[in-house]
């Protein structure tokens, strides 16, 4: 796993650049009309408002399966998959915690994505990570 975080379209690492930075604008437009202190639903609303708004196809509550056994498969819901290239997922709280990135490797694990953007909803305003899979 490799972590990325960076404004710099040009570097010739980032997978999807482009839409990277669409995706960022679109966290910080969210957090800019929203503020802290709202429900992750309700930033989730925001961000879909705005996804339609600036044309950026998505997907959102996509369930992602890994097969278990010919029998069973486990089941995770990303937030978003956008333009079928980005895993999204989408957090309020104080910072990022461990579990939150360990929930988007699984499911970049359990799907053919391989780019995967964390959003954490903070008082201090909107932070990302991009994760690399």
């Amino acid at each position: 796993m490799t972590q990325i975080d960076t404004h710099n379209t040009n570097n010739p690492k980032l997978i999807y650049p482009e839409l990277s930075y669409q995706l960022v604008g679109v966290l910080y437009k969210a957090d800019n009309l929203l503020g802290y202190g709202h429900s992750e639903k309700k930033i989730c609303e925001a961000i879909t408002a705005i996804l339609k708004e600036e044309n950026i196809s998505f997907s959102e509550q996509v369930p992602l399966l890994i097969q278990i056994t010919r029998d069973k498969k486990i089941k995770y819901i990303a937030d978003y998959i956008i333009d079928n290239k980005i895993v999204l997922e989408i957090k309020v709280g104080s910072k990022f915690q461990k579990g939150n990135f360990m929930q988007l490797l699984s499911y970049l694990k359990s799907s053919n994505y391989k780019l995967g953007i964390i959003s954490v909803f903070t008082p201090q305003g909107v932070k990302y990570k991009r994760i690399v899979y």
